[in-house]
């Protein structure tokens, strides 16, 4: 993490924020971008009504619809498919 200093361009940070903390940011002046990285089938069982779908098998091809002037928020079923898609290499 060290090599990382005074390079915040190589770097971002990630967390976790819970159901809750995420509908008050929803209702909040600056709600996040929610992307929702599971696939067609799991999102059409329930999603998050502000979300927007992007599978996270297409992701890469189509991350130019993630605004990057928004805090994000990446959503799946269980947490494995958001760190996944945290892992892909960001747009220049």
């Amino acid at each position: 993490m060290l090599a990382l200093t005074g390079r915040p361009d190589l770097a971002a940070a990630t967390g976790r924020i819970s159901p809750g903390e995420l509908a008050e940011a929803l209702w909040g002046s600056q709600p996040p971008f929610v992307l929702d990285v599971l696939a067609p089938r799991e999102h059409s069982q329930g999603a998050i009504a502000a979300s927007v779908n992007i599978p996270l098998n297409h992701l890469r091809e189509r991350i130019a619809k993630v605004p990057r002037a928004h805090r994000i928020v990446v959503h799946c079923a269980g947490g494995m498919q958001a760190w996944l898609a945290l892992q892909q290499p960001a747009r220049a």
